[in-house]
C-alpha cells in the first residue's frame, strides 16, 4: 500500500480516501469554494480540497499554506492535484458565510477539548487503549466518533463536535 509522511504523520491512499467519503457525508454540501480557490485533488470525477482532506487524513487540526508541499504528498499516493478553475468547481457548492469557518472550527474545538475534557467534567479524559486513542476514532460500524473519554466511574462518553447549526442528520450521527 501506498503511503507518505506529512509533518511526522504517516498517510496511505486508504486513509485519503476515507477522508475523501467523510468529506462528501459531512462537509461538501457547506464547505465554501473560496476556501480552496487554487488546487484541488481530483478523484473519480469529484474535487476536493487538499488542505481539508489532510485534517481528516491524519486528524491535525492545522496542515500549513498548503501548496506544492501539501499536494506532494497526494501525488506520492496517485493521486492527481491540479489547479481548481470554473469548470471544475463543485455546482452544488452554496457560498453561505455562516459556514465558511465550520469546518475549522471543529477541529480547533476538538484539539482544545483532548487537552481540557476535565474542563467539562471533573474525572474526564481521553479514551487510550494501547495504541488507540478516542480523538477521531474510527468505530468501523457505527462511523467515526469526534471524541470518546471516559468519565471518573469508567463509562464512557461520546462527544460529537458541530461547529454550525446542527440538522436531524446530526441526531443520526450521534
Amino acid at each position: 500500500m501506498k503511503q507518505a509522511t506529512f509533518r511526522g504523520k504517516i498517510v496511505t491512499e486508504l486513509d485519503v480516501v476515507n477522508a475523501m467519503d467523510r468529506f462528501d457525508k459531512e462537509f461538501r454540501s457547506s464547505f465554501p469554494d473560496k476556501n480552496w480557490v487554487t488546487y484541488a485533488i481530483k478523484y473519480k470525477d469529484k474535487v476536493y480540497p487538499p488542505k481539508q482532506i489532510m485534517r481528516l487524513a491524519t486528524g491535525m487540526a492545522k496542515v500549513g499554506s498548503g501548496g506544492k508541499p501539501l499536494n506532494a504528498r497526494f501525488e506520492e499516493l496517485g493521486f492527481t492535484v491540479g489547479p481548481l478553475d470554473e469548470e471544475t468547481k463543485d455546482p452544488d457548492k452554496t457560498d453561505d458565510p455562516e459556514t465558511e469557518i465550520a469546518f475549522s472550527l471543529e477541529y480547533d474545538m476538538e484539539n482544545s477539548l483532548v487537552y481540557n475534557l476535565e474542563q467539562l467534567e471533573p474525572g474526564l479524559h481521553l479514551y487510550m487503549n494501547n495504541d488507540i486513542t478516542g480523538q477521531q476514532l474510527d468505530t468501523k460500524v457505527a462511523g467515526r466518533i469526534d471524541l470518546l473519554a471516559v468519565d471518573k466511574n469508567g463509562d464512557l462518553v461520546v462527544i460529537e463536535l458541530k461547529a454550525e447549526e446542527a440538522d436531524r442528520q446530526v441526531c443520526g450521527q450521534i
